[in-house]
Order: structure tokens, then C-alpha cells, then sequence
């Protein structure tokens, strides 16, 4: 879970984070309260959290969007504040390079949310060059909307043991890639370019786990 090989100039508040083909980076510690996943943004919750503005629209006229990403030492958070009216159809799906060698492998993880709460946790199969649902899902998500505004919150353990999850402690890095889907349909992701086919995934986020 490591990286390899790479430098680390980016440093945004308590959580370091880079494009994995042009830096390193990783997360910062969350200070008590953890968030609460209920699909509010609550400012002292994600106090601490890297702040990863999304520049123009994460899909045509849905925009701008905020990435949000903390841990607390037990749990990977994750939030996408975006300009969209969230519908079911609607989701956002997070996939992770579980070994950081920036080449999508069978086992790496997902985790996926659709309005109101519709979470699920899955892996890829090599075998079928697609994704499948994990047998128990370990995490959950809800999201809320005020206004034009949709609020996307998750949380994942860093290592529930299952083995086809992430397993992270503390110096451990983690590449993450992030899609949006509007309606079922129409997809685009952060970092740019980490949107292939599911058997071609590249260009991850750089996401460390760091504590105080």
C-alpha cells in the first residue's frame, strides 16, 4: 500500500494528497467528532478533512464539485458536495488501487452510493473484467440535498478484514479514483483520466493515511 517511487509536493491542510502519475500525497487525521453519516455536511465533523476543489463540472452541467477526504484512524471518509438535484438514479462510485501500483487488479476495492442511502461494497474480478458485490458490505452512505446542492458522504473501514477490501494502517497510501454518474448515465471522473473501462482503470489520487 505504499508508494513507489514517487515525490510528494502536495500538502493541502492536515491531508496530503496527489495525481499518482505526478505526486504523492495521502490523508489527514480526523479531530473528534468523526463525521456522522447522515447526508449532512456538518463543518465541525469535517474539520481537518482535505479539501480538493474539483475544477469546471464533474459532468456537463452538474459543477462545481468539492471532494472531501478524512480518516480518523478506523474509518476512510469521503464526500462529494456537487451542484446537482440528487435523484436514485444518481451515484457516486470510488474505486481504490488497493496495492498503489497504479494498475487496476483483480480484488481492488469499490464502494459505490446512490440517494437517499443505497450503499454497497464490491471488488474487481479480473475473471469477468467487471465488478461484483461483496457478500456483506462494510461501510455506509447517505446523501442529503439542500437547495441545488448534493451532499454525498461515505465511510469505509481501513481494514475490515475482509480480503477483498482495503487493508490500510497508518504511512499506508491508497490510490482513489472517483466517478460520478448522472441519471444512470454520463460519467466523468477525478482525477482526469481515471475514467476507462473497468479492466483499464489509470491515473489514480494518491490518498495516505496520516494521524497526529
Amino acid at each position: 500500500m505504499t508508494s513507489k517511487g514517487r515525490s510528494s509536493p502536495w500538502a493541502v491542510g492536515v491531508l496530503l494528497w496527489g495525481v499518482a502519475s505526478c505526486g504523492d500525497g495521502g490523508t489527514g487525521p480526523q479531530t473528534p467528532p468523526s463525521p456522522t453519516i447522515d447526508g449532512v455536511q456538518d463543518l465541525e465533523e469535517w474539520n481537518g478533512a482535505t479539501v480538493i476543489p474539483i475544477g469546471g463540472e464533474l459532468i456537463t452541467g452538474k459543477g462545481p464539485s468539492t471532494l472531501m477526504v478524512t480518516t480518523d484512524g478506523t474509518d476512510l471518509y469521503i464526500a462529494l458536495e456537487i451542484q446537482d438535484q440528487a435523484q436514485a438514479e444518481d451515484a457516486l462510485l470510488v474505486r481504490f488501487d488497493n496495492d498503489n501500483d497504479n494498475i487496476h487488479t483483480d480484488g481492488d476495492d469499490w464502494v459505490t452510493l446512490s440517494p437517499p442511502g443505497d450503499f454497497s461494497d464490491g471488488n474487481f474480478s479480473g475473471l469477468i473484467s467487471s465488478y461484483v458485490g461483496d457478500l456483506a458490505a462494510h461501510g455506509s452512505g447517505s446523501v442529503g440535498q439542500v437547495g441545488g446542492t448534493a451532499f454525498f458522504e461515505i465511510s469505509h473501514p481501513l481494514d475490515s478484514g475482509d480480503p477483498d477490501d482495503i487493508a490500510l494502517d497508518v504511512g499506508d497510501t491508497v490510490g482513489l479514483c472517483l466517478q460520478y454518474f448522472d441519471g444512470g448515465s454520463g460519467t466523468s471522473g477525478q482525477p482526469a483520466g481515471c475514467v476507462l473501462a473497468s479492466n483499464q482503470q489509470a491515473n489514480y489520487m494518491d490518498v495516505t493515511i496520516r494521524l497526529p
